[in-house]
């Protein structure tokens, strides 16, 4: 950890020390990570404060197992931040994922301080005003987890057995498995910490790593039967309908159908790149983007279409069709 860092973390605690309202947030349609640092924070800072923790438009019963998931607000709209003390955002990638950047723009110079912690290349700016005044980002983290739980070390804080595990969950799902390039040796080292802290792993690798629906198994089925790879450029797409969806049984916004798609094709071994399409509502379709090669960075090529992520993994969501070309899927403009 560098000396700056280091110096924010300082800084952050001391906001903390002294807010008595916090709202929490992350991004929509949240994951391992994301609510891993939620959840992880809000055990670490709720003693004597009011906490609200935020995860917009998602679906907290896919990680019940932790510890505080049922405090999780989904609605945006029912959380006020005009009297916070504190606003902290995690793993969004852009505030407007949090669904709090419209709120905190029109609060002008009386908005909260804000703060983020985060492992993407992160947007703070929304119609060209800044609304983040500390940002601790490391792009090089495997996860918002590992600098949660930087964050504890540099300050001295201890982490409690449900708070390890919600960290734990952040850093594993975000490797997937330790298995992908984002496995680094300061994340073993922070999971082999939060392991002696009594992060439960093995019911973190049951709910998040082994156990999939017959639902899901068959939507995933359709997923592999339609891959195709592109020869000139490694590529391998497959594509989801919300028919698909539909007749499988499988939540209309779950992320299973994506990410969850497209981190296990990342194992294929003549694969440069893995593109996942799946139509959403609205005439909408949302592309996940996986390599597991050195020399490919996936997060330009998802800036192309207005997206973004990780080097490794990113995503994006345009207007659009998919379409069956003899190099693979696509997605083109509606006629």
């Amino acid at each position: 950890m560098n000396a700056s860092r280091q110096q924010r973390y300082r800084r952050l605690a001391e906001l903390v020390a002294r807010a008595k309202r916090i709202v929490l947030a992350t991004h929509e349609r949240a994951d391992g990570d994301a609510f891993g640092s939620l959840l992880a924070f809000r055990q670490l800072v709720l003693a004597g404060r009011t906490v609200v923790a935020l995860a917009p438009e998602s679906s907290p019963s896919g990680y019940a197992f932790l510890p505080g998931i049922e405090t999780v607000v989904t609605e945006a709209e029912s959380v006020t931040v005009d009297d916070a003390d504190l606003v902290m955002l995690f793993d969004c990638g852009d505030v407007q994922r949090t669904h709090l950047a419209e709120k905190l723009y029109f609060l002008g110079a009386h908005r909260p301080f804000v703060a983020l912690l985060d492992h993407h290349p992160t947007r703070t700016t929304w119609r060209d005003r800044q609304l983040v005044d500390l940002a601790i980002v490391e792009t090089a983290a495997s996860s918002t987890s590992e600098l949660v739980a930087e964050y504890c070390a540099a300050n001295g804080i201890s982490v409690s057995p449900a708070a390890a595990t919600a960290l734990l969950t952040g850093i594993v799902t975000d490797t997937g498995g330790f298995q992908n390039l984002s496995t680094t040796l300061e994340a073993m080292e922070t999971a082999a910490e939060l392991l002696k802290r009594g992060a439960n792993l093995r019911r973190i690798v049951q709910a998040t790593m082994r156990t999939k629906s017959l639902r899901t198994l068959q939507l995933w089925g359709r997923a592999l039967e339609r891959l195709v790879r592109d020869p000139a450029t490694g590529t391998v797409s497959t594509a989801l309908t919300l028919q698909d969806l539909r007749e499988c049984g499988v939540d209309l916004d779950s992320t299973e159908s994506t990410e969850g798609i497209a981190n296990f094709l990342n194992s294929l071994e003549d694969a440069r790149i893995i593109l996942v399409l799946r139509e959403k509502s609205g005439g909408l379709i949302k592309g996940s983007l996986r390599t597991k090669q050195p020399d490919v960075n996936v997060a330009d090529l998802a800036a192309v279409y207005g997206g973004g992520g990780h080097t490794k993994a990113a995503g994006f969501t345009v207007a659009g069709e998919i379409v069956r070309g003899e190099r693979g899927w696509s997605v083109q403009e509606k006629k």
